[in-house]
């Protein structure tokens, strides 16, 4: 079984102990300006996962990158936000470029002694590196960055840096498998600055303004861990976001960061963290035999904090080479929703996408150039005056001294490397055959008992919830009956009380009626009484007046005889008389 997890610290360990011949530097950078010089042909190459990818050749203007471009020395790599894309060096390491991240190549070569050499700068963002293991005494891997150094050999790791708007640059070291020895960087002042180990699961971080990291702590666990096992061992799981990883013509693909896989018996597992709901697509190599007759198992299973795990089985069928399921976070509580792709969905799957492997350069070419040529200059000057101390195997001075030492013979000396590593492959092999045997049996078994557990646990919970819902039923019948009683009553009631109100409003109007009538025929006797009264003083006044009418004509009369009989002025007789 070949494991690339956390249980190979205990070869990486052995391998750093032995000897230092890869070293990681995490160290400051400025401004990122490349350098001068040709630029390397085929030593590396671009994968654009997704997005706007921008390059940079020999410090010049910033343009659009194409998938598959062939970088080298001096070319510096950005990424737009929501853009991804990978680096392929020349010797099998891969570097994964998460969104909002620039990233510089300064070295990538070999030597006449097998020796491999890539060294770049981190300026900004994420990347997730997956360290191939070396060989040749003079073998490096260095990625820098504002704030440390580490060593490793063989392993996978991440970097994030983060630039404060006061200027502090932060650097954040987190590893996945084997070691990393993590350092500040080396000044004048301080030529060997002491290292911190860490080891897989752990994390370590770094500011610009200290002269230390921080201690190592326990990583966090991701909120989200996804595990899929495949039954054919050339298979590709693509995440969500259309990372790849598994592996690729027998070659290890891990694209997204903190991927772990381990082989056996031509089975996959593949773990990934930290993925956000999506699809994910299972993609099946064949090969030219029997296996492209046999329908491949592929089994799913979602892990979220605090929540119960999911699974969920489905088949890469032997006419096809690609199945998928779907993952949806659930509110509260509840378990996510995993359910697989139909057959319509599968075309849309993301298939994953993987650079050739490049070729193994014959020669040297350097560009550093990014950051301060006096600290770059302070760091040579002091691998020069270093090399491996004897008082432990991170101690100050662990890193071989620069140039490369010249190989007296060098056929003769990668034939010796060769033999060696054959020997120590086989003699590891044979030591732990037994037990790694063991612990696939055992995590088989544990998934096995896992499976039963859960199904015997869903039943569990199937029978609980159909209880439950018979039982709820039941109660919403009671209470549906319930309802039509009071309901039924409840409109008796209104009616009577809406009958009584109704004569009561009648009773009131007729009540208001009647009074309204007294009041009006008062009113109109007394109107009434007031025209009779009105109407005799009106037949009053007119006899009155018809009375002084008569008076007053007897009285011309009485007064014109007079006259004409002669008798003088007659004196007018009193009014009163």
């Amino acid at each position: 079984m070949d494991r690339v997890t956390g249980s190979r610290k205990r070869i990486a360990v052995g391998g750093i102990a032995m000897s230092f011949v890869l070293a990681v530097v995490i160290g400051i950078s400025g401004v990122i300006a490349p350098g001068g010089g040709a630029a390397l042909a085929a030593s590396t190459t671009l994968t654009i996962i997704d997005g706007e990818v921008r390059v940079s050749h020999d410090g010049g203007p910033f343009e659009l990158a194409h998938d598959g471009a062939v970088l080298g020395p001096g070319d510096v790599i950005r990424t737009a936000a929501g853009s991804r894309a990978v680096l392929t060096y020349f010797e099998g390491s891969t570097v994964a470029i998460e969104p909002s991240s620039e990233l510089a190549i300064d070295e990538a070569h070999g030597s006449p002694d097998g020796s491999t050499v890539v060294v770049m700068t981190q300026n900004l963002g994420r990347t997730w590196h997956v360290v191939t293991k070396l060989i040749g005494g003079g073998s490096r891997y260095e990625v820098r960055t504002p704030a440390a150094t580490a060593s490793v050999r063989g392993t996978a790791f991440e970097v994030g840096v983060e630039r404060a708007a006061s200027g502090e640059v932060t650097t954040r070291l987190s590893t996945t498998e084997g070691l990393v020895a993590a350092a500040a960087r080396a000044t004048p002042a301080d030529p060997q600055p002491e290292p911190v180990v860490v080891a897989a699961g752990f994390q370590t971080s770094a500011r610009s303004s200290e002269r230390k990291p921080e201690a190592p702590t326990l990583a966090p666990e991701p909120e989200r861990k996804i595990t899929v096992v495949v039954g054919n061992a050339n298979s590709l799981v693509v995440d969500p976001l259309g990372r790849a990883n598994g592996l690729k013509d027998g070659r290890l693909v891990l694209q997204t960061p903190g991927a772990q896989l381990t082989r056996l018996a031509g089975t996959l597992q593949i773990t990934l963290p930290g993925l956000p709901d999506g699809k994910l697509s299972t993609v099946v190599q064949r090969a030219a035999d029997l296996s492209s007759s046999i329908d491949v198992p592929v089994i799913t299973t979602v892990h979220e904090k605090g929540k119960p795990p999911v699974l969920v089985q489905d088949t890469v069928r032997a006419a096809e080479s690609v199945a998928g399921v779907e993952v949806k976070k659930s509110a509260g509580d509840a378990a996510p929703e995993l359910r697989a792709v139909g057959d319509e969905e599968k075309k849309d799957l993301r298939r994953g996408k993987v650079a050739a492997q490049p070729t193994l350069p014959r020669s040297a070419v350097s560009r550093p150039g990014l950051g301060e040529a006096r600290i770059l200059s302070n760091i040579a000057e002091e691998r020069r005056a270093g090399g491996v101390r004897a008082d432990g195997p991170f101690a100050p001075g662990f890193v071989r001294p620069l140039p490369f030492p010249e190989a007296p013979n060098p056929g003769a000396q990668q034939r010796e490397e060769a033999r060696r590593q054959d020997e120590e492959r086989k003699t590891g092999f044979e030591a732990s055959a037994a037990e790694q045997l063991q612990k696939a049996a055992e995590q088989a078994g544990s998934a096995a008992h896992d499976a039963q557990e859960n199904a015997q646990s869903g039943e569990r919970r199937a029978n609980q919830e159909r209880a439950r819902a018979e039982a709820a039923a039941q109660a919403a019948e009671a209470a549906r009956q319930r309802a039509i009683t009071q309901a039924a009553q409840a409109a008796s009631a209104a009616q009577r009380r809406a009958a009584e109100e109704a004569a009561q409003r009648a009773e009131d109007e007729k009540k208001a009626a009647e009074a309204t009538r007294l009041k009006a025929e008062q009113e109109a006797k007394r109107k009434a009484e007031e025209a009779a009264k009105a109407e005799a003083a009106k037949k009053a006044a007119k006899d009155l007046e018809e009375k002084a009418r008569r008076e007053a004509e007897e009285l011309r009369k009485r007064e014109q005889e007079l006259k004409e009989r002669g008798g003088g002025n007659t004196p007018r007789p009193d009014k009163n008389t």
